[in-house]
Parts: C-alpha cells; structure tokens; sequence
C-alpha cells in the first residue's frame, strides 16, 4: 500500500467511528466560516462544536470539509489549544 492509500483507509476509519451529529455540527460551522472569507483552521471550529471522541475526527471532518467546499492551504500556525502542544495546523481558505 502507499501513504495515499494509508491515509484515506485511517480518515474512513475515523469517520465511522464518529457519530454524524458531531461531524454534521462540524460541516455546519465550518460552512459558515468559509462563507464569511476569512481563512480558518480546524481549531477554530472546535469552541463552535465542541471536541469529538477522538482527536484524529478533527483531521478527518477537516479534510473532509476542504475537499466538499474546495478550499486551500493559505498557510499554516502553531496551534492555540494546549493539549496540541504549540504544534502546526493548516490555515484554509477559499481558492
């Protein structure tokens, strides 16, 4: 298998894992971000709908919206929430 195939086999798996009000909520919120054109990150959305399960749902529901409303990496910044220790998390905007 390659890191293509890998990668969409774990953000399924995820996303079977959570429950569809969560990422319905997510989707919502992150529509609603997008339209107001300002470029965003995942972390952003999370205070809009609260933390799921598991952590990895945030990546997978953030891939998930980007590919439904074809929205761009602008840039990357360290991440607010302490839990994810100052790490980098994607800035997306419209094309």
């Amino acid at each position: 298998m390659n890191g293509e195939t890998l990668k969409q086999a774990g953000l399924n798996l995820v996303e079977s894992h959570t429950p569809e009000e969560w990422k319905q909520q997510f989707a919502l919120a992150g529509r609603a971000m997008a339209i107001g054109g300002e470029p965003f990150t995942a972390e952003d959305l999370i205070p809009l709908v609260g933390l799921p399960p598991h952590p990895n749902a945030i990546g997978a529901a953030m891939h998930a919206l980007a590919r439904e409303l074809r929205l761009v990496r602008v840039g990357y910044r360290s991440a607010k929430r302490p839990s994810r220790h100052c790490g980098v998390v994607a800035v997306w905007g419209a094309p």
